[in-house]
């Protein structure tokens, strides 16, 4: 993704003392992940909730001043999201190891499309939030 005025940004995040920028970053990825994730919840097919309700955002540091949103299906304590891949991309005909006979499941994109229709939402947020922190902690 592009962020307008992202190396003025960088430079005044880097300013910050080490034990604190962390942090802002990790709140602003957070704020700027959470549109794609609720776009996600909107967009998937729903028959008994358990894909929908998967569908989260996990935040991890990919070095000192990088974080990394992982958004979408989340397995671990809410379950649920194994099969996401078979939803959004769909499966050809499909048989058991003894030959039964399991049909093909349509594709029924929503992880694509949610970042897709969301990205720009997703960016401004991520600035907002870093701008904020930034101006709090500077404080």
């Amino acid at each position: 993704m592009h962020l307008e005025g992202a190396a003025k940004l960088n430079r005044q995040l880097t300013r910050l003392p080490g034990s604190v920028r962390g942090s802002v970053l990790r709140r602003a990825v957070e704020v700027g992940a959470e549109p794609i994730a609720e776009e996600m919840r909107r967009l998937v097919p729903v028959r008994r909730g358990g894909l929908r309700n998967s569908i989260g955002t996990r935040i991890r540091d990919e070095g000192p001043d990088v974080a990394v949103a992982d958004i979408g299906p989340l397995r671990g304590p809410k379950g649920g999201g194994a099969h996401a891949h078979l939803v959004e991309f769909g499966t050809g005909p499909r048989q058991t190891d003894t030959g039964a006979y399991r049909g093909e499941m349509p594709a029924q994109p929503f992880m694509r499309p949610a970042a897709h229709n969301k990205r720009s939402e997703a960016v401004r947020r991520l600035q907002s939030e870093l701008r904020r922190g930034i101006l709090r902690v500077a404080r």
